[in-house]
């Protein structure tokens, strides 16, 4: 009963990762140069999923083995391979690659954590055809840890054997992953602790929009989600610009920002609502935060756009310097038609 559990939970799991498979076939396809498989060792719990599934117990050490094989037969090729824990992208999928994507911070270890110092990552070289084991030792702390440990490794060529053509140079960079899963019990149930912890008005590729940055502070995955995202003045319920996705997902103590279109227009100065709506199954989660857009907001927005708002004519400084011509104009006529009856006198 319990191995059945288990492998519902791990095909559960293995939905997440259909799209990096397909990822990971497409580049080596396109001239990886190179393969990158798992090497099981202790704590697997089944051999024949194509990533690491890991369920650890306290204390202990685990060997994650990957076989890096250069396909190359006639040039040697160098790489780097990494721990890398996973992140979730602005389109609202886990993320296995390395990014600067902003976490949650936390006591609670990440994948790169659970290795020696300064041992997340290696370099290499590999000659014609060869073939080299890339092992990460991994640690479990003694007092263990509590939900999913979510990552990666991820291995890079670094060298580059393409030939340049007339006089430009190819930069390609070829990278796989393979994901790691590990946990201390697969039938433990965590929800997700989500949060709102950020909005405000920006330009995503010169055009103005509301982002929100949504906070998953638990360890635990987070899927197919179903999210409804709307912006309404504060206090108000008309929904002023509004967007809908599905089929998301979020990796544990992780953030994204999820972005909605203002039809080319920043807002105006004021108070507003960012409204998010969050489903997965039989769970749903309503968040919401207050922000303000001010002179200050919107001019940082305008300086990006593609196509910058005309600055409007202040009427406020024209008509000060309309006043102030004015009477300058009054002032001089004033003198001077005084100077004019001085003279007529003494004549």
């Amino acid at each position: 009963m319990l191995k059945k559990k288990v492998l519902i939970v791990l095909f559960c799991l293995m939905a997440f990762l259909i799209a990096f498979s397909h990822f990971t076939q497409a580049v080596h396809a396109e001239g990886a140069e190179f393969t990158v498989t798992p090497e099981y060792g202790g704590g697997q719990t089944d051999a024949s999923l194509g990533y690491f599934s890991i369920k650890a117990e306290n204390g202990q050490t685990y060997p994650l083995t990957v076989n890096v094989q250069n396909l190359n037969m006639e040039k040697a090729n160098d790489f780097n391979a990494q721990l890398v824990a996973a992140s979730t992208s602005n389109s609202g999928h886990i993320d296995y690659t390395p990014t600067h994507q902003k976490m949650v911070k936390t006591k609670a270890p990440l994948l790169p954590d659970l290795v020696k110092k300064g041992a997340d990552q290696q370099s290499f070289s590999l000659a014609p055809g060869a073939l080299k084991k890339v092992t990460f030792m991994i640690k479990v702390p003694d007092k263990g840890f509590k939900g999913t440990v979510l990552g990666s490794i991820y291995v890079k060529r670094t060298s580059n054997n393409e030939v340049s053509k007339k006089g430009f140079g190819i930069n390609n960079r070829f990278a796989m992953t393979i994901p790691v899963v590990m946990t201390q019990d697969f039938d433990q149930k965590l929800t997700p602790k989500l949060s709102l912890t950020m909005a405000k008005v920006e330009a995503t590729s010169g055009v103005p929009q509301v982002v929100g940055r949504i906070a998953n502070s638990a360890p635990t995955m987070f899927g197919q989600i179903k999210l409804n995202a709307w912006v309404t003045r504060k206090n108000q319920t008309k929904k002023l610009y509004e967007k809908r996705a599905a089929k998301l997902s979020m990796a544990p103590w992780s953030t994204f920002k999820y972005a909605i279109d203002t039809n080319n227009q920043i807002l105006p100065k004021g108070q507003y609502t960012y409204h998010v709506k969050m489903v997965s199954g039989k769970k749903t989660f309503n968040l919401k935060r207050n922000f303000t857009v001010d002179d200050q907001a919107r001019a940082q927005v305008n300086q990006t756009l593609i196509n910058p708002e005309k600055a409007g004519l202040n009427w406020w400084l024209w008509g000060s310097i309309g006043m102030i011509g004015i009477l300058m104009i009054a002032l001089m006529a004033y003198l001077i038609g005084r100077k004019r009856g001085v003279g007529r006198h003494d004549a």
